[in-house]
């Protein structure tokens, strides 16, 4: 180091000093951000995202108790969200729109800055960029049953009748099973019943 004095001011030199920042994965598009960290960073989860669902409280409704926000892929592998408590959902940019309350530009500008900044501090950046969906549990299987007097009890306090169901395509089940990978669950009770499409298949449980 060598001070070289200027009046009563001394300005310190540094020689031999490298700068130890890795700046080759700094981006300036929105779509190299991996969709993951977006949510990662501006939900704070505590874990990182590589394909698995994860379910958190609602960051739009302060009263939730049971956390109702999905954060899930996408059949384009690209991380979104619903918020079942407030009906909001979208990706990335749509989530930081709503969090900053911001438009879209500033919202993309935001994420970009935050991540090269992320990227600066952590020595390169985010270490997962591509990911395959988790398998899911799916359905099947199922099995039919008839109606019975727990269904017309539980169904006529909403004043809604089993030719009604029928006419919706809700039909009742004694069973269905879900598989994943190599493992099946066969689930069975007594109010299960099934969404079927116009072409009769199962769209939903």
């Amino acid at each position: 180091m060598v001070i070289i004095s200027r009046g009563c001011f001394y300005i310190p030199f540094f020689f031999n000093y490298k700068l130890m920042f890795n700046t080759k994965n700094l981006v300036h598009d929105i779509k190299d951000v991996p969709s993951g960290w977006i949510f990662e960073h501006f939900c704070k989860l505590k874990e990182k995202l590589a394909g698995q669902d994860v379910k958190i409280k609602s960051l739009f409704n302060p009263n939730e108790r049971t956390p109702s926000m999905c954060i899930y892929v996408s059949v384009e592998n690209k991380y979104l969200f619903k918020d079942f408590s407030t009906g909001k959902g979208g990706d990335g940019i749509h989530l930081v729109k709503l969090i900053a309350g911001c438009s879209f530009y500033e919202a993309t500008r935001l994420i970009i800055e935050s991540y090269n900044d992320y990227v600066l501090h952590n020595n390169g950046g985010h270490d997962i960029h591509k990911f395959e969906r988790a398998s899911k549990y799916k359905i099947t299987n199922y099995e039919f049953r008839g109606w019975t007097t727990q269904d017309q009890y539980f169904w006529t306090q909403f004043n809604i009748g089993s030719k009604l169901l029928e006419a919706h395509g809700v039909k009742p089940l004694s069973s269905y099973t879900l598989t994943k990978d190599d493992n099946e669950l066969c689930i069975r009770g007594l109010y299960l019943y099934g969404y079927f499409k116009e072409d009769d298949t199962l769209y939903k449980v």
